[in-house]
């Protein structure tokens, strides 16, 4: 395959649930950032996620929800 100054290449992959699992599970990290996602809407294009948002000490300074739109 020949490669050329100026050609493009795109790739996309839909993130799931088990995309998240197995990279916690890989790396250690089960930081709830990356695990916090909560189910999906089953009849509207988003996700429910959980935010905690820790300062350096750990103390807990922000708690909630957050619904975010689901690119299909």
């Amino acid at each position: 395959m020949d490669i050329a100054v100026g050609q493009k290449a795109t790739r996309t992959l839909t993130l799931t649930a088990t995309h998240v699992k197995t990279f916690a599970e890989l790396t250690g990290d089960y930081n709830h950032l990356h695990a916090g996602v909560l189910p999906v809407h089953p009849t509207k294009p988003v996700t429910q996620l959980k935010i905690t948002v820790k300062r350096q000490d750990g103390e807990t300074v922000l708690e909630g929800e957050a619904w975010c739109y689901t690119f299909r």
